[in-house]
C-alpha cells in the first residue's frame, strides 16, 4: 500500500507527465480512411466495419 502511495506521489510530481496526446501520422491517415468510407454511403454491409488501427 505504501508502495502504491509513493509510486503514485512520484508520478504526481514527475515534470514527463503527458496529458494531452499527440496523434501520429498513421492514427489521422486512419481518421481520414474511417471518414472517407462513413461519408462514401456504401451500400456494402463489409463497409461498415472500419479497417484495424495502425499498431504503435
Amino acid at each position: 500500500m505504501v508502495e502504491a502511495l509513493i509510486c503514485t506521489q512520484n508520478w504526481l510530481r514527475s515534470i514527463h507527465v503527458a496529458l494531452h496526446h499527440e496523434p501520429t501520422i498513421e492514427e489521422i491517415e486512419f481518421c481520414e480512411e474511417v471518414e472517407k468510407e462513413m461519408t462514401s454511403g456504401s451500400s456494402n454491409k463489409g463497409a461498415m466495419l472500419p479497417p484495424r488501427p495502425p499498431k504503435r
